[in-house]
């Protein structure tokens, strides 16, 4: 999902993305109630105890959590416990390796008994069997590394300023360094890189100092509501052609500390974040891109809905100031 050059995210603080994926029957109603004499029943999809699924699997980091939770049905209301499933038989099998997951008692999260990182350039297969029989399958081929290589601040007109500050060359001290202080609304800051065969990026902006001062008082938000602003944002999906995302201040609601991810995504990721009615949107001050308009998401799940998926990421850290 992308435009000229604007953004998204991911889980730990990768996975926003995910939870989003995640929302099962809702996603489908959306873009569909404007539709003269369908079914009210028709609205709703999928039938009531169709498995959900939601893993992510970054490269070079630990093997992910999955959840496993089922639709319910619209008219009884929702019940978080009702759509967990519990002590469903949970694998994840690449290379040579096989993942066997243990299920959380009352949390509907399964986390992995084996320690592994994940690797690039690798086939995984998700396997979910509910207690009932029920049977879920998916399978993500995973991106090469990904390198932002350059994190650059342009001046207004477009033309180079300075490159930032990376956290492979400085850690955590990219916060301290001058290069990586920029004042709201100052210049443009991009990212440049080797757009390779990837089928979408993704952006997303983190906020990691709580409790920091708004930049902006919108006169178009409620003032009750300028507190409940998130300190996450995130873009669609985004082609980024020419290799350059660009991000927008309009997605920076606070100074403070931020740390800025690219991801590269794979073909599950990416067709699930470009139709998804939410997701394909963007947040606010992300514009749209190409994938908008589809009246349902595309799951490549068998045997249930959701999202078994994959990507490769890089990020910087900078300090916005007022």
């Amino acid at each position: 999902m992308k435009p000229n050059a604007q953004w998204q995210f991911g889980r730990r603080q990768w996975s926003a993305l995910n939870r989003l994926v995640a929302l099962t029957a809702i996603l489908f109603v959306v873009g569909m109630s404007c539709s003269p004499g369908r079914d009210p029943e028709s609205l709703f999809a999928p039938s009531a105890g169709t498995l959900v699924v939601d893993a992510t699997l970054i490269v070079g980091a630990p093997m992910p959590l999955v959840y496993v939770s089922q639709t319910v049905d619209a008219s009884s209301g929702f019940d978080r416990r009702g759509a967990e499933v519990d002590s469903a038989v949970v694998t994840i099998s690449g290379g040579t390796t096989t993942y066997p997951y243990i299920y959380v008692s009352g949390s509907g999260v399964y986390v992995p008994m084996n320690v592994g990182l994940v690797l690039p350039n690798t086939e995984y297969d998700l396997d979910v069997i509910a207690p009932d029989g029920r049977r879920v399958r998916a399978h993500t081929h995973t991106p090469a590394p990904f390198r932002v290589d350059r994190w650059v601040v342009l001046d207004d007109a477009g033309r180079h300023v300075r490159d930032l500050a990376t956290f492979r060359a400085w850690g955590d001290s990219v916060y301290s360094r001058p290069e990586n202080q920029i004042a709201y609304a100052t210049g443009l800051l991009e990212a440049w890189f080797q757009r390779g065969d990837a089928p979408g990026y993704q952006a997303a902006l983190f906020s990691t100092t709580p409790n920091s001062p708004r930049l902006i008082n919108p006169d178009f938000v409620d003032e009750a509501d300028l507190d409940k602003l998130p300190r996450a944002n995130s873009s669609p999906v985004l082609e980024a052609i020419d290799g350059t995302i660009r991000l927008p201040w309009l997605a920076i609601w606070f100074s403070g500390r931020y740390v800025v991810r690219v991801y590269r995504l794979d073909r599950n990721w990416y067709d699930l974040a470009r139709s998804d009615p939410l997701v394909s949107r963007g947040g606010f001050g992300f514009g749209g891109n190409a994938g908008e308009g589809f009246d349902r998401p595309i799951f490549h799940v068998d045997g249930g809905i959701g999202l078994f998926g994959s990507a490769a990421v890089d990020s910087v850290g900078l300090v916005i100031l007022p």
